[in-house]
């Protein structure tokens, strides 16, 4: 076979059009700075960006249900450290007022703190950590302690996965710790 002009020109050309596809293919890579544009570029590499892109996700997931079981537990044990403050108040107003005789304005006065610190406990047991109260249980949507102190809430445990496999408890019930105070 002869190789006329003809032939090696159209060669030619056909080569400058392979290299300027590779062209504009390296142009795109550097300018978007992916590698891949769609699953058909690499079905297997772009399979693995999916599933690493799931992993990202996850993890995102995570982090962001430990940063808000954190916040929650920070809040339960300031609530609880109060509670706490608030009982040896009370333990202190208990022998104030058994010292009295019955009618003392001492011993008046002191059941008048115990309802006062009723009514603060009462509020600490409704604390809220953005529109959820963090004693409530599964219906955190609503106040757990109506004002007598009576737990309205229920027992559900709220459990935040902040791993795979490893679920931590954000919260504990109000029937739990704060229903024998009362």
């Amino acid at each position: 076979m002869r190789i006329t002009n003809q032939m090696m020109w159209q060669d030619a050309v056909r080569n400058i059009r392979a290299n300027l596809g590779r062209l504009a293919a390296a142009q795109s890579e550097s300018v978007t700075g992916r590698k891949l544009r769609t699953m058909s570029d690499n079905p297997v590499d772009g399979a693995l960006i999916m599933r690493l892109d799931a992993s990202l996700s996850d993890i995102d997931q995570f982090r962001r249900n430990g940063q808000s079981a954190t916040t929650r537990l920070s809040a339960e044990k300031l609530a609880l450290k109060s509670v706490r403050d608030l009982l040896q108040q009370i333990h202190h107003l208990a022998i104030t007022a058994q010292a009295s005789p019955p009618g003392d304005p001492i011993r008046l006065s002191a059941l008048d703190q115990l309802q006062k610190v009723k009514d603060q406990i009462v509020a600490l047991g409704n604390t809220q950590v953005g529109d959820d109260f963090i004693f409530a249980g599964g219906q955190s949507m609503v106040p757990p302690f109506l004002a007598d102190g009576t737990y309205v809430g229920d027992s559900s445990v709220h459990v935040a996965e902040i791993d795979r496999s490893v679920q931590l408890s954000t919260y504990h019930t109000g029937d739990a710790v704060l229903v024998p105070v009362f």
